[in-house]
């Protein structure tokens, strides 16, 4: 029996964060198996990129599929049980198996019978179907990064540690440097640039969006409710899914099985959208443009209410419809609708640009003004934020208390100017200051006092002045 093993990997991650609490015995990595007219392949505990650790690897994953599709079966299913692993080689190799796979003429289906989450439903997602155990478990699709701050332990020990650099973020997620807002942040930015990879790759391949990923907010499902989620086609066992490989039972390859959650759009949704975002841009403050989208919505509102109006009138009227009149008015009235529903279609599509870019302009005003109502943030902390949503860099810099110095330059009272050699003590004068002495010394009409690094000089008239400076010129002449 193999050993036991805790998975304690740290950095970028694609895993349930479960897999940090429970124990995994090595991977099996048992070569393609042919049952029936399937070939199966096991995926296992969780994954890394490179062959030759005690976990599952990518590496061998793709080997395996290879097999399997170089086999008579007629079918690939992935038998999954992984909390998922290493973000590193997990996009490449869930295409990859997609692309092999069709390249073979065979179908390809994942089976989850304990929990394919995270890296390991990235390997799911691309199958023409997912089938689930009533026991099984998939999501938790995001990107998770972990770094030890020791630098307090540290500290506490009598330990210090010097790092030399090349640059201010080289020593970013060393585990003696101690964790800073800047650091967090760029780690927060390079974790939401590959989630939203990840989201991709799911969304290309299921049902759901990118942003219906986003929001599920790496949440684990399970059963049926991993169905109504978009994550999963069929609950049931591993052998009535071979029973129904072998009866022909099997969506064609690529086809996006139909989920309670995929629902056709309802009618009118796509008109109830435009006139949403129409009534949106007559609140504008460009007047052309509200001009321009109450005009659209008066037409639409015309468009809508006509026919009913002439089906009114025909009611009353009790008269009985004039089937040729309307064979022959069919075409043209179907013309003159198409003709206005292009028109405000592209009416919408224009205005919806306009209010975006407003939108984009008004975000970026009021980065700015964040910005620039808090100088005391460090620029590397600034530029890790730059494409960061508002919302999220607001509750960033709301974490981050004001410091008392101000590192950028912010405007404070100016003190005084310490001159050329001045330190604790008398100041030496300058040659400048020396000659101004010269110049008023015993001329003013008060005398030049001293306290401490404090001179006080006493008024002089305009005439008073220029006659010392002249008296205090001849005199540095004739020496």
């Amino acid at each position: 029996m193999s050993a036991l093993h805790k998975y304690e990997r740290l950095g970028l991650l694609a895993i349930n964060p479960r897999a940090f609490t429970v124990t995994f015995r090595e991977a099996p990595k048992d070569p393609a198996k042919v049952i029936g007219n399937a070939a199966i392949v096991t995926v296992r505990g969780p994954l890394e990129q490179r062959a030759g650790f005690w976990c599952d690897s990518y590496e061998g994953i793709r080997e395996r599929v290879e097999a399997a599709c170089a086999s008579p079966a007629k079918h690939v299913v992935l038998r999954i049980d992984s909390p998922g692993g290493e973000v590193y080689g997990m996009l490449d190799t869930a295409r990859s198996i997609r692309k092999r796979v069709e390249a073979a003429n065979k179908t390809l289906t994942a089976y989850v019978d304990g929990e394919a989450c995270s890296a390991a439903y990235a390997l799911a997602c691309v199958a023409a179907r997912i089938v689930v155990a009533q026991s099984a478990f998939v999501g938790s699709i995001g990107i998770i990064e972990s770094r030890i701050d020791a630098s307090r332990l540290d500290a506490a020990s009598g330990i210090s540690y010097a790092l030399t650099t090349s640059g201010d973020r080289k020593a970013d997620r060393h585990p003696h440097e101690p964790l800073t807002e800047a650091e967090l942040a760029s780690a927060q930015q390079r974790v939401d640039s590959l989630a939203a990879v990840f989201f991709e790759l799911v969304a290309e391949f299921r049902p759901p969006t990118a942003e219906a990923i986003r929001g599920l907010q790496a949440e684990v499902f399970h059963g049926t409710a991993a169905i109504a989620a978009g994550l999963a086609d069929q609950v049931t066992s591993f052998d009535d899914l071979l029973a129904q490989l072998a009866s022909g039972e099997e969506p064609a390859m690529g086809a996006r099985a139909e989920t309670p959650s995929a629902e056709a759009p309802k009618a009118g949704e796509d008109l109830d959208a435009a006139r949403a975002a129409l009534e949106k841009a007559a609140e504008s403050d460009d007047k052309d443009d509200a001009a321009k989208a109450k005009k659209a919505l008066a037409a639409l509102d015309a468009a809508e209410g006509g026919d009913d109006d002439e089906e009114s009138d025909d009611e009353a009227e009790g008269e009985e419809p004039d089937e040729d009149a309307e064979k022959k008015g069919d075409e043209p009235e179907a013309a003159r609708a198409a003709s206005t529903d292009t028109a405000l279609a592209a009416q919408v599509q224009a205005l919806s640009a306009k209010l975006s870019k407003y939108e984009n302009e008004r975000v970026a005003e009021e980065r700015k003004a964040l910005f620039a109502s808090r100088p005391d943030l460090a620029p590397e902390l600034v530029t890790a934020l730059a494409d960061t949503p508002i919302a999220k860099v607001k509750k960033i810099i709301g974490a981050i208390r004001p410091s008392k110095a101000n590192a950028r330059g912010a405007s404070v009272t100016p003190g005084a100017v310490r001159g050329t050699g001045q330190g604790d003590g008398e100041p030496v004068p300058s040659e400048r200051s020396a000659e101004l002495d010269a110049a008023f010394s015993g001329r003013a009409s008060g005398a030049i006092t001293k306290t401490g690094n404090k001179k006080s000089f006493g008024v002089l008239s305009p005439e008073a002045a220029r006659a010392s400076l002249k008296s205090a010129a001849a005199s540095k002449g004739a020496v």
